[in-house]
């Protein structure tokens, strides 16, 4: 498996691409549905543009889905 679909530590996840995030709630790590994109200042839906509050801690390249 190509390195950019495995988890990738939050601190490397690129800025300007597709990710997919990984968030930890109640001790239970949980994907995002739905692509996000790191910005100045914070994290965005990539389709929507709308601004997320999430504290992600992992990251890998979103899968585009047919």
């Amino acid at each position: 498996m190509p390195i950019e679909h495995e988890w990738q530590s939050i601190q490397s996840a690129p800025d300007d691409r597709d990710l997919e995030l990984a968030v930890i709630e109640s001790e239970v790590p949980h994907a995002l549905v739905f692509p996000c994109r790191r910005r100045p200042g914070g994290w965005i839906h990539s389709e929507t543009r709308a601004k997320i509050r999430v504290e992600p801690t992992h990251w890998r390249l979103w899968q585009k889905s047919d």
